[in-house]
């Protein structure tokens, strides 16, 4: 980035001047000074900027959280103290402290940055490593002074026989240089002389000092893969929030915890008894939402209008637009099956976690055993409609057969004193005898009007 340029272009500014003030003669030495002092003002003030907006962005308190932050500041304030001070020599110290503003580039470098955090993510690991090592080298040097301090000056205290096993463990130099001068002028093994170097070098140089390098490698390994976890937990949220969710989640991600349908719907029939506060047998929108906050879910749940006509739509409401227990349940249990299968979608984009497959198939499974349980719900239902409408084609037929007697009751009842026929009577049969029409057995001969029974 061009900051890191920036960065670049100062620390090359500070080893400019390490290379050509010192050499150049006292004629041009004050221009060069100054020329180079006007530079490093200039990145002084581009630091001293960036500083400023970075401490007002992270209102104060993440600031001095930072290391990397606080660092800066301190290199600032140096800079600034010296440009205030020039003649003081006691701030030369303070002045060779500007090269260090090359270390805010680690910062700006995420390789970088990785790798000074495993280094400091080190830093207990191997200073435990180091004091082993320490300890070790302690007890070899108290053996070297009371044996071998009159047979080398190397050895003649303490400090200078911790100095000297210091050194073989680095590999300086230890076998011709120390331990043979010490077999003697016939330059025979001694054994003892032998027996001492060897087993420290192989405890020291080789053993303990593995040691401190693989600690320095094992941080280095879980810096970069927590880095790697950051980054993809990053984008995982990236994702999440570009999923779609509803506002009853943190309730359905509770039912899915549940081992079995029987405690599914125990579950449910709890959270409605919860919500139905009135025992009215039915809930209205402001009854959901207030017992749903009252739950405590995590987060908690702020439903909407328009969440509860989602809810709610191909399912009956009452007159006071209230929903319920079966319904309830019945909207639960689709909800529920929505949630997992948004899930379930989820997961498989997002395959980044191991458990993220094993997941799946569980919520899988579960889905399943709900679809299943839905569709017992629903042949139920169908068989509650199929009895229902046969109670009502049976009452209905009932109730024809009862108007069939009472007709049939007044058909067979006996005629009124007058000679009227009931209006209910029917029409006697037409009857045919011999070219003759009668009808109820009374007949005409032709061109003869006919006569009805009991008519004038």
């Amino acid at each position: 980035s061009l900051f890191a340029l920036i960065i670049i272009a100062a620390f090359a500014l500070s080893v400019a001047a390490s290379e050509i003030l010192p050499q150049a003669d006292e004629e041009s030495l004050d221009a060069l000074q100054a020329t180079f002092d006007l530079f490093d003002m200039g990145f002084t003030v581009i630091f001293s900027i960036e500083l400023v907006i970075e401490l007002f962005i992270d209102w104060w308190w993440p600031f001095w959280n930072n290391g990397w932050d606080v660092f800066d500041f301190v290199v600032v304030v140096c800079c600034w103290v010296t440009f205030s001070l020039p003649s003081v020599p006691a701030l030369n110290l303070m002045r060779s402290l500007r090269v260090f503003r090359v270390v805010k580039i680690f910062k700006q470098m995420k390789s970088m940055n990785i790798m000074i955090k495993a280094l400091g993510g080190a830093v207990i690991p191997m200073a435990n490593a180091f004091l082993i090592l320490l300890l070790v080298t302690a007890i070899y040097a108290v053996i070297g002074v009371e044996m071998f301090k009159d047979r080398d000056p190397k050895f003649s205290k303490f400090s200078e026989s911790m100095f000297t096993m210091i050194q073989c463990a680095t590999g300086d130099d230890w076998a011709a240089g120390i331990a043979r001068p010490l077999f003697g002028r016939t330059e025979q093994i001694d054994y003892f002389v032998a027996v001492y170097f060897t087993s420290y070098m192989l405890l020291a140089g080789i053993v303990l000092l593995n040691v401190v390098v693989a600690v320095l490698l094992d941080e280095f390994i879980l810096a970069v893969s927590e880095s790697r976890q950051e980054g993809t937990l990053k984008l995982t949220m990236d994702r999440k929030s570009k999923m779609e969710t509803t506002a009853i989640d943190p309730f359905l991600a509770t039912l899915t915890k549940l081992n079995s349908v029987q405690n599914l719907e125990r579950r449910i029939q709890d959270i409605y008894a919860c919500l139905d506060v009135n025992l009215s047998g039915s809930i209205s929108f402001e009854e959901m939402t207030t017992g749903l906050k009252r739950l405590n879910f995590e987060p908690s749940i702020h439903l909407s209008h328009d969440d509860f006509a989602v809810m709610t739509e191909g399912v009956e409401l009452n007159e006071k637009n209230e929903i319920a227990g079966v319904d309830f349940q019945q909207v639960m249990m689709n909800q529920l099956q929505l949630y997992i299968q948004r899930h379930i979608s989820n997961r498989l984009v997002d395959m980044s976690d191991e458990d993220n497959p094993i997941k799946s198939v569980l919520l899988v499974l579960k889905h399943v055993t709900v679809s299943m349980k839905e569709q017992n719900l629903n042949i139920v239902r169908r068989e509650e409609r199929m009895q229902q409408d046969l109670e009502r084609a049976s009452n209905e037929v009932q109730a024809v057969s009862e108007k069939l007697d009472m007709v049939l009751s007044l058909i067979s009842a006996p005629n009124r004193s007058d000679s009227r026929p009931s209006s209910i009577d029917l029409e006697p049969p037409l009857v045919r005898h011999r070219g003759h029409l009668s009808f109820g057995g009374a007949s005409s001969p032709p061109g003869e009007p006919r006569t009805y029974a009991g008519l004038p």
